[in-house]
């Protein structure tokens, strides 16, 4: 996710800057107080205008125009991750994310790419632990090419066996290349399975290497039938475009696409932990790496955001805490 460094710096100066006249009264003589400063500008949260519709097969739509210039930006959030896995399947939800680039029934394979582009559009995706996104940014124009294609593989998503295989091939060297041969792939892949022993946090977003040697395509396909459903899914567009046409545009294109029974709920049961817990990794490196994980509440806590913007201070940015110690 991108940050916005300035951002950080607000909070710490704020901290010195407060403390500086305290420091100074300390040592001063009582003198007659200054007269008060002018207060600044009141600051408001910025609000924005969303508004959120559910199509009859459970697909959640949120919108928000924004008429600033002649693009939109669509998403398409999943509520599907490695925590949704179970041992034997690690690492299939990342592998969805590559195959829905890989043809559908309309699109043929590696076609997706080039249709976007050539409506003057871009995408990207990525895979986390809790979610699946995708996204598209493109002309305001264009916008229903991007709902014909993403309802197209999330209705009709082309599953032929050669074509599994050929890109399981692919997310396997992903997983040499970032994981089993980079030491701070390494390191971050055990220090999530020793800081999780029972919950699904505890294997990489990439899997094991002997789950993927070993997914079958029926499961696979029951997979992607549980999880990629329109009741699964929350998609997400802003930008100039109007609403009432956008959701007629979507309706076409999404509404047809059956809704699926929920899937299970990830398991929750990770106990507490008693104590530091540490490991060791030997890699041929000609430097030492070092990481460091601490627990952290829930999104549903609002210390989630204090955390966020003390880890941004500790680590983020050349004028982080931890940039004095490089």
């Amino acid at each position: 996710m991108r940050r916005v460094p300035h951002a950080r710096l607000a909070l710490p100066l704020a901290l010195l800057l407060a403390a500086a006249p305290a420091l100074a009264a300390a040592k001063a003589k009582p003198a007659r107080p200054a007269a008060a400063a002018p207060a600044g500008p009141a600051l408001t949260p910025a609000t924005l205008k969303v508004e959120r519709h559910t199509l009859k097969n459970g697909l959640v739509v949120l919108t928000h125009e924004d008429h600033s210039v002649p693009a939109c930006t669509f998403w398409q959030w999943y509520k599907v991750g490695s925590r949704d896995e179970r041992p034997g399947i690690t690492g299939i939800s990342h592998y969805f994310e590559h195959m829905m680039f890989n043809g559908s029934k309309n699109v043929p394979p590696k076609e997706y790419d080039k249709i976007l582009e050539s409506n003057g559009g871009y995408s990207n995706a990525f895979t986390d632990r809790d979610m699946t996104a995708y996204y598209e940014d493109i002309a305001s124009d264009r916008l229903e090419v991007v709902f014909r294609l993403d309802s197209d593989r999330m209705a009709a998503l082309s599953l032929l066996p050669e074509q599994l295989k050929s890109e399981l091939e692919v997310v396997k060297e992903e997983r040499r290349l970032r994981t089993d041969n980079d030491i701070a792939g390494l390191l971050d892949e055990q220090l999530y399975a020793g800081a999780f022993v029972a919950s699904p946090y505890h294997w990489p977003v990439v899997g094991w290497m002997g789950d993927l040697n070993h997914i079958t395509r029926d499961e696979m396909i029951e997979y992607f039938r549980i999880h990629y459903a329109p009741n699964n899914c929350i998609l997400v567009l802003t930008g100039d475009f109007d609403t009432a046409t956008a959701m007629r545009q979507i309706e076409d294109a999404f509404g047809a696409i059956p809704a699926q029974p929920p899937p299970a709920p990830p398991v929750d049961s990770e106990p507490e932990q008693k104590g530091e817990r540490r490991a060791e990794v030997h890699y041929p490196a000609e430097t030492v790496s070092f990481q460091v994980g601490y627990k952290a509440p829930g999104v549903a806590s609002g210390d989630v955001y204090v955390l966020d913007v003390l880890s941004s201070i500790l680590s983020d940015g050349r004028w982080s805490t931890g940039a004095r110690w490089r």
